[in-house]
């Protein structure tokens, strides 16, 4: 601190004394850098450290236009250097805190050792500089030179030891390589912790530092320069990096830091002094009074300013940025011109002046700007003034449009006029009143209203693009409609008709439908949702399971026992009615079976400790305890009885009779006390002679030298010792593989110990940084397999438990593609599932391979029209005939008739269907008969030639295979079983949905059953009654998903609507003589002789007992192909005829429309 008083006092003083001459800039220059050190010394630099520093210049000899300037600086400096040495120290190491000098623990004198350091330091110095003055009046460049002196405050530190306070070990650094692969290693090794300061008598913390450097600086701003500097410091020490080493420069050059910065100066003070004018002086001669003479007079030659730039003397903004060159002759110095700008003197920086020309750049104020130029030479003086003026650009006022049409009066610069031209702007202000006209404009929030309104003139084409009409509208009469949407009737515009019928709208009022609430199962999920349904829907949502009524608030769940697609089982809830899907998956009710591992009692020696401890352990851990020395059974108990010893009391000097436990007496031992009484003698109160013995401690098995008395030498030498000094015990490290953990350690032992340690696994030498790995194939206690890492060293203890190296084997499962039919949804989808899962969708009536493509194809109906009350031909999607046929429309023509004015006579055709080729007799008008000759089709009712054999079916035998009577259940409708005849080969297919051989057993008084689990907690006959005595009616019935294969039956006449629904039609199925052929026939006569899939014949039959999908409480025994039994078998059917029943059905008591079932026990 007295040092810094000391310099500032100096500076003031050297301010004091300066001569006072006219200066544009201060004396005084304040400056701040920013940069980096860098060493130079016995260790060899490592990277930049950073810096930042302040001066304080002040100028001594200051003239502008001299070549030279000279000042003095004051400099303070605060940075921090860096070193690594990239080739081993050799020599002595002078830092005391290394060489085991100042710390015994850390020596590195006689091994492998690269030295670092890292310092930091503050120097404060007093410089003097040398300034090209010249240089930077004319370019704005300065160039100095600078060289001081001053004292250096630094601390050196190094980085020696690792994060746990031990030497770094260096042997690892391959150092004949290049430098940075030998510091890159190096680097690798040190943890930059420099924890370790520097120590040694002849380190000094505050050094005297001579300083030179050099300097460019340049002009950014008036008082403002950017200067780059690099300055060379000579500290007069040599242990600035932490080692002095003997070499052969000159004493004052020792170790060496460089510092390099970019800086920013200030000029902050500025003085000015009176000019000073210049007087001619006449030198006086003698009076002579006959010859009087006197000194002849110089007219001094006046200066002649010529002006030669701007030319111009008026600019328009923003171009007021001109550029001043004034001529003045004849020869004049820089120092005698002077220049002003609207009464103010310019600075000299802001201008130069070169070879009698003054050149200035200067930016116009606004309005009128005022010029001088003085130029002085000896007494006579010449003053320039000129004036230049910076003008406004000009506005304009114009009509401008805006982008919706409208238009406005604005102002606008002259320079814009152009722009605003060409997108129909007009000079001048807008007309106060715009011409208006009439349009009729369409309402955009009301579609098809249109009103008249009127808009100016200049809004017309916006309005015309939109669609709006000229002139005032034209009132139209708006014919209204009622239409149907949402099962909502409204009205609305005819013109409105197509958007409303693009959403499903009909024409004419909504129908009544009655709304029932039911529970509905969803496709996914584990909450059931209440929905309201039409009526007419509830066979299909009852076929899929839902009930009628509200769903529970809260699902009822039941534990069951999973199967995992891997094979793995686990105990999970779900809700009831999810139960079925599980069940036919093969999950079972209730929790999963659990593992359970034998436990076993081991006596377990501890890690570090000889005390045995007994304890249980799981089986499968018994070979790890075992290869560490564990024994099977429980540890023997041990009895710390009681002993008397003669005890040696050291506070008395005198031996004393005491009571210890036997687990206490190898310390009392140690101290050289005896078992038994103590001896009776005069040598009691004192010591007996002694003797130095090598004791070995029974428990650790270590050896102490120590002396005890010559009579108790007996007891010693019976248990081992020997007398005489122990010799000294040889170490040696090992790698210890502990009991857990993944990460051995590296120890000390005696090498006595090594057997021990030998036997558990550990090896000899320091244990590897990084603990190599081994994947291995792992099983755990369930029996799973999964692919983990491990430490090598733990590879034996899992081999034990049955693991095996490498990755575990992957199990690829092929995918095979089939036809799924989704719960909820008669549309099948192509998907892809594992070949495993084959067996549980094909139970459920999926079939291997992709759906096939079905065309919807266009069919013609006979269409009522509520609204008209007429009947009309039009043409709808055969997927949307069942909603017309239940509403009464019929396929083909209307028939002639006086209910039907509009239908023609009609004819009847054989009309082959484009898409799918296939023939069918069809009525067409007689004026449509020619138009279907011409695309083939034939006059008259379509014969058996005509679609026998085309194209085979999709399965079944020839036309000649044998049929079967059935007793068939109707999906949806199992309570009117109806017996039909089926080829043979169909059987297998209504056998698994729970149809039976044989007609169906007649019944007489419509039993009321069909309602599952009765009065008594057993399943009713969910079969039911078929209302006795009901008409019967012929139908073809298409079977759901097997429309392919439509079959006569008869229904009661009471069922017909739900079969018209579904696409049934009343009257006998067309004969066909080879539809259901498996490969196409080869002509129209081949009558279907490649028959389908067909039984194989000679196939093993097997019986069991069916639980069908969705009816599984009522079990059928049937017969199936013993290949066939895995896939029933997976879905929970068994082998064997079924259990016969002994539920019977009660005939109901109840009021008429309700019906109830009740169970009596046998």
């Amino acid at each position: 601190m007295k040092k810094l008083y000391f310099f500032i006092a100096f500076i003031i003083t050297l301010s004091a004394n300066a001569q006072h001459t006219t200066y544009d800039i201060g004396r005084w220059t304040l400056g701040g850098n920013i940069g980096g050190a860098y060493q130079k010394g016995d260790i060899s630099n490592k990277l930049f450290g950073f810096g930042y520093g302040a001066t304080l210049e002040y100028r001594l000899y200051n003239k502008k236009y001299r070549f030279f300037g000279f000042s003095l600086r004051g400099r303070y400096l605060k940075s921090e250097t860096f070193g690594l040495g990239y080739q081993p120290h050799e020599s002595f190491i002078s830092n005391y805190a290394l060489n085991g000098f100042g710390n015994s623990g850390v020596d590195y004198s006689n091994q492998l050792f690269f030295q670092n350091n890292n310092t930091e330091f503050e120097e404060l110095s007093l410089e003097a500089m040398l300034r090209w003055n010249k240089l930077y009046e004319n370019t704005g460049i300065l160039f100095y030179l600078f060289a001081g002196a001053g004292g250096t405050d630094y601390v050196v530190k190094t980085n020696q030891l690792d994060e746990f306070g031990n030497q770094y070990d260096y042997s690892s650094i391959n150092y004949e390589g290049n430098k940075s692969d030998i510091r890159k290693q190096l680097s690798d090794l040190l943890d930059d912790s420099y924890e370790t300061d520097l120590d040694n008598r002849n380190y000094s913390r505050v050094v005297f530092t001579p300083t030179v450097g050099v300097g460019l600086g340049f002009r950014i701003a008036p008082r403002v320069d950017f200067a780059l500097e690099h300055k060379i410091s000579l500290p007069q020490t040599d242990y600035f990096d932490g080692q002095a080493t003997k070499n052969n420069a000159p004493f004052f050059i020792q170790d060496i830091y460089h510092y390099t910065s970019l800086g920013l100066h200030f000029s902050i003070i500025k003085h000015h002094q009176g000019e000073s004018t210049y007087t001619p002086t006449t030198i006086p001669t003698p009076t002579n009074p006959t010859n009087p003479t006197t000194t002849p007079y110089t007219q001094p030659v006046k200066p002649v300013i010529i002006l030669s730039q701007p030319i111009a003397t008026t600019f328009i903004s923003p171009n007021c940025k001109v550029t001043i060159v004034a001529k003045i002759t004849p020869d004049i110095k820089a120092q005698d011109v002077t220049f002003y700008h609207n009464n103010n003197l310019v600075a000299t920086q802001n201008y130069s002046f070169t070879n009698n020309e003054l050149k200035a750049t200067v930016q116009l104020a606004n309005g009128t700007n005022n010029f001088k130029i003085v130029a002085k030479k000896l007494a006579e003086t010449t003053t320039k003034e000129f004036l230049l003026t910076c003008n406004e650009e000009s506005t304009i006022t114009i009509c401008h449009k805006t982008p919706t049409g409208s238009r406005e009066t604005i102002n606008i610069k002259s320079s814009d006029w152009a722009m605003h031209e060409a997108h129909g702007d007009t000079k001048g202000a807008c007309s106060e009143t715009e011409k208006m006209i009439t349009i009729c404009h369409q309402v955009s929030s009301r579609e098809g209203d249109i009103e008249t309104i009127q808009i100016p003139e200049s809004q017309w084409l916006i309005h015309k693009s939109h669609g709006d009409k000229m002139g005032a509208c034209v009132p139209i009469a708006k014919s209204m409609i009622t239409i149907c949407l949402n099962n909502q009737s409204f009205e609305i515009e005819e013109a409105q008709w197509p958007s409303y019928q693009s959403q499903g709208a009909r024409k004419g009022p909504c129908y009544t439908v009655k709304q029932i609430t039911i529970c509905h199962v969803p496709a996914t999920g584990d909450k059931r949702q209440t929905l309201t349904i039409p009526e007419s829907e509830w066979a299909i949502h009852q076929a899929h399971g839902d009930i009628l009524g509200a769903c529970p608030a809260v699902e009822p769940t039941i534990t069951i026992c999973h199967k995992e697609a891997s094979g793995n089982k686990v105990t999970m809830s779900i809700p009831e009615f999810r139960w079925v899907e599980h069940f036919n998956h093969g999950d079972s009710k209730g929790e999963c079976p659990r593992i359970e591992i034998p436990m076993m009692t081991i006596c377990h020696y501890p890690a570090g400790s000889r005390t045995p401890q007994t304890i249980q352990i799981p089986a499968t851990e018994w070979a790890a305890h075992q290869a560490h020395g564990d024994t099977q059974g429980a540890c023997p108990v041990v009895v710390d009885a009681d002993i008397q010893v003669c005890h040696y009391n050291a506070t008395t000097g005198k031996k004393e009779q005491i009571i210890i436990k036997e687990s206490e007496w190898p310390a009392h031992q140690a101290h050289g006390d005896t078992k038994g009484l103590c001896p009776l003698g005069a040598n009691n109160p004192g010591t007996s002679t002694s003797i130095t013995i090598c004791h070995k401690d029974i428990l650790t098995g270590n050896t102490t030298t120590m002396q005890i008395p010559a009579t108790e030498w007996a007891v010693h030498q019976a248990h081992g010792d020997f007398m005489g000094v122990c010799p000294k015990v040889k170490k040696i490290t090992i790698c210890h593989v502990p009991t857990t953990g993944d990460q051995r350690q590296t120890l000390e032992i005696p090498e006595s110990e090594w057997a021990i340690h030998q036997a558990h696994g550990d090896v000899l030498g320091s244990c590897p940084a990084v603990e190599p790995t081994l994947t291995i194939c792992h099983k755990d206690v369930t029996g799973k397999k999964s692919t983990i890492t491990i430490p090598e060293f733990r590879w034996v203890e899992h081999f034990n438990h049955g693991d095996t190296k490498g990755e575990c084997p992957r199990v690829e499962i092929p995918m095979i593609t089939i036809c799924h039919y989704p719960v909820g949804s008669r549309t099948p989808q192509t998907i892809q599932i594992p070949a495993t899962e084959w067996a549980a969708h094909q139970a459920h009536g999926d079939t291997q391979g992709a759906c096939s493509v079905v065309v919807d194809a266009d069919i013609q109906v006979c269409h009522y029209n509520a609204t008209t009350g007429k009947k009309e031909q039009i043409i709808i999607k055969e997927s949307e005939w069942p909603a017309h046929q239940a509403h009464g429309d019929t396929k083909g023509l209307c028939p002639l008739g006086s209910n039907n004015p509009g239908s023609t006579d009609l004819i009847a055709i054989c009309h082959k269907d484009p898409n799918t080729g296939v023939y069918q007799t069809i009525q067409i008008a007689v004026s449509e008969v020619r138009t279907h000759l011409a695309h083939g089709d034939i006059e008259g009712p379509c014969t058996t030639q005509n679609n026998g054999g085309n194209t085979g079916g999709t399965g079944g035998s020839g036309g000649n295979e044998e049929k079967i009577t059935i007793c068939h259940y109707p999906p949806g409708n199992t309570n009117n079983p109806q017996t039909i005849e089926i080829p043979a080969s169909a059987w297998p297919a209504h056998q698994a949905h729970g149809d039976t051989q044989g007609a169906c057993a007649p019944t007489t008084g419509g039993n009321p059953g069909g309602i599952p689990g009765g009065a008594g907690g057993n399943l009713g006959n969910p079969r039911g009654g078929n209302n006795g005595g009901n008409e019967k009616i012929t139908i073809c019935h298409y079977p759901p998903g097997n429309t392919g294969n439509p079959q006569t039956i008869e229904i009661p006449a009471s069922a017909w609507p739900a079969h018209q629904a579904h696409g049934d039609t009343q009257g006998a199925c067309a004969p066909s003589t080879g539809n259901s052929g498996g490969n196409s026939g080869s002509s129209g006569n081949s009558g279907g002789n490649n028959g389908g899939s067909g039984n194989s014949g000679g196939n093993e039959k097997i019986t069991i007992c069916h639980y069908p999908p969705g009816n599984t409480g009522n079990p059928q025994t049937i017969e199936i192909p013993a290949s066939a039994w895995p896939a029933h078998q997976a879905h929970g059917d068994t082998q064997g005829p079924c259990p016969s029943s002994s539920v019977k059905i009660k005939e109901s008591t109840s009021k008429p429309g309700i019906k109830k079932s009740g169970i009596k026990k046998p």
